[in-house]
């Protein structure tokens, strides 16, 4: 016995899987472009933690020159306005600040990939001094008197803050670099008379 098959059920069939293939081929496009968010939102969430690392190491190094000052403020208050101006912590062999040449390296081992690290930005220069090198640590000037400083009660010293212009720069083994210029300030015996 012969079947004999009807024309209209074989246009159906042909339509059926045509309209298979395209919504099967639809739905692979929709796949790769879902793979390929995915795969630039991991790159931008990489860029992103690279940024913050080299962010958090130069701003360990803002408190690392802060530290500095802490340090060195009795010496400081001792020789007067001149040792302000002529203060350098990137100065001398070895320097007590970073050079580019030997960065601080923080977490030891933490990261896989290497550490993030912190020095001197290499483009900080004294604005009245170009051709002068640069430092980390430079003071600017006299500010604001330090309120409620009963640090003496000798006639002719004022408590004022010695402001200082800190340049650092952070990076990290992923090559992403950030500098930050920051205003520091401590509490400074200045002459009255000044």
């Amino acid at each position: 016995m012969t079947t004999r098959v009807n024309e209209r059920d074989k246009r159906e069939a042909g339509m059926a899987l045509l309209v298979a293939v395209v919504l099967l081929s639809l739905m692979g496009i929709m796949g790769l472009s879902s793979l390929d968010t995915v795969t630039r939102d991991r790159q931008v969430a990489g860029y992103q933690s690279r940024a913050q690392t080299a962010l958090y190491a130069a701003e360990g190094g803002v408190a690392f020159a802060m530290g500095l000052l802490r340090r060195d403020a009795q010496g400081l208050a001792e020789g007067g306005e001149g040792a302000l101006a002529s203060y350098n912590p990137s100065a001398g062999a070895p320097p007590d600040y970073p050079e580019p040449s030997a960065p601080e390296v923080l977490g030891a081992g933490t990261f896989p990939a290497g550490q993030p690290r912190f020095f001197r930005d290499p483009a900080a220069r004294d604005p009245n001094d170009l051709p002068a090198p640069g430092q980390a640590i430079r003071y600017i000037g006299r500010g604001n008197p330090c309120e409620g400083w009963v640090m003496s009660q000798n006639t002719g010293v004022v408590w004022a803050e010695a402001m200082w212009d800190i340049r650092v720069r952070g990076d990290n083994p992923g090559g992403t670099v950030v500098n930050i210029q920051a205003l520091g300030a401590n509490c400074h015996p200045y002459n009255a008379n000044n």
